[in-house]
Parts: structure tokens; C-alpha cells; sequence
């Protein structure tokens, strides 16, 4: 039979009195460490509770969003760098965003999804199946297949989305091959605009609130 940890540490205090009473005193922090371990592990094997830990997908208030200034918006559009949630809300609530307006916003995701959950407001919808065929059309079938505009290779502000941001990247890597420099990827997509931004409308940004609206390149047709 295995002695127990009182009797080991008794024979220990008498073989090694010092090292004994250092290894009584970082018992309580040893044993809490192991448990914060064994408590993370646990969370993080399942992939979906440890997420909580780290972020939420409560709504966001929409007081805090702050509209990014017309250099910062040109000059991500013109890197292609993705866009995050929280700055496309403010875009939309600015009234940024639409067909005709600085920024096209798209919906790639296939046309039973967007039925049946709606669209972030104010985007089109061009499923990913579709897309690259799409946007290699002349302007004036892409209009009547599609009833908008075609945007522009050269100024259209494009932000793509879907339901994680997977396909939103493959719409996006296919505009930028067809030749449109201005392309972006939402990549939290509708699952994390579902979730937090849920509440925000075109426009509905007080005269007072903070933050200059978005003014890139106003898009156009081929």
C-alpha cells in the first residue's frame, strides 16, 4: 500500500526540514494550478465553451461603434485587408453602404439561406456559385440577371460575407483574379452579425455621434 502524502511528508521533514516546509507552503498554490489546468483542458477540448471564455457574441452597443475616417477606409479597401464586424456595422449605420453608395456589400451564401435568415441591411446577394460567372458578364446582362449594377474593377468598395466567412473568402479571392482591387472579406459573416449587430439600420447614426462616415470612391459600373 502507497503511504500517504502525510505520512511522506512527515518522513520528509525529518530527512530534509527546510525542503519539506517550502513544499508545505506551495501545496495550496500547486494544487489550485493544477486545477485551473485541468479546468481549461477540459474547455478547450470541446472547442465551443472555451471560445465563451475569450469573446461574446452578445449585441453590441451600438453607441460604441465609431465610423472609420474616409483615409482609413480607402486605404483598407485598396490593401484588401479583411473587415471586422464592428466596422461595417458603423459603415452601414452611416449609410455607407448599398447599391449606388460607397460600399457594395454582398451576400454569397446560397439563395435558401439568405430566404431564410435575411441579409446584413442594405447588401445584394450573389451566390458563390454563381459569382465568378457572374462578375465576368458585360454591365448590362450583369444588371438584368442580377437587377444592380455591376461594380467597377478599378473604385467599387466591395465587402463579401457568408455564414463564417469561408466562402466570403473564396468570392473574394475570385473578384480579385477577375481584376476588382477593392475587395473585402467580413470574415465573422452573418454568424457573428446575427448575433451582435443584429440591431443596426442604415442610417441610424445620431448627427451627434462620433466617428467621420465612410467616403471612398463612389461605386460605378464597367
Amino acid at each position: 500500500m502507497r503511504p500517504s502524502l502525510t505520512s511522506a511528508l512527515s518522513s520528509l521533514t525529518r530527512t530534509f526540514p527546510r525542503s519539506a516546509v517550502a513544499l508545505r507552503r506551495s501545496l495550496p498554490t500547486l494544487a489550485a494550478a493544477a486545477a485551473a489546468t485541468a479546468s481549461l483542458a477540459l474547455l478547450t477540448s470541446s472547442g465551443g465553451p472555451a471560445r465563451l471564455l475569450f469573446s461574446s457574441s452578445a449585441p453590441v452597443d451600438l453607441s460604441t461603434l465609431v465610423v472609420p475616417s474616409p483615409a482609413v477606409v480607402d486605404a483598407a479597401f485598396a490593401a484588401g485587408i479583411p473587415i471586422g464586424g464592428a466596422d461595417l456595422a458603423a459603415l452601414v449605420r452611416s449609410g455607407a453602404t448599398g447599391v449606388g453608395k460607397d460600399i457594395l456589400v454582398i451576400d454569397v451564401r446560397s439563395p435558401g439561406e439568405t430566404s431564410s435568415t435575411g441579409v446584413i441591411p442594405t447588401a445584394v446577394t450573389l451566390p458563390l456559385s454563381e459569382f465568378g460567372a457572374q462578375l465576368a458578364e458585360p454591365s448590362m446582362q450583369f444588371q438584368l440577371l442580377n437587377g444592380f449594377p455591376k461594380p467597377s474593377r478599378e473604385s467599387t468598395n466591395i465587402v463579401v460575407y457568408c455564414q463564417a466567412g469561408v466562402r466570403a473568402q473564396k468570392a473574394a479571392d475570385i473578384a480579385r483574379s477577375l481584376g476588382y482591387k477593392r475587395v473585402r472579406n467580413y470574415q465573422g459573416s452573418w454568424g457573428e452579425w446575427s448575433s451582435k449587430y443584429a440591431a443596426v439600420q442604415p442610417g441610424d447614426v445620431e448627427s451627434s455621434g462620433s466617428g467621420a462616415p465612410a467616403a471612398a470612391a463612389a461605386a460605378k459600373s464597367d
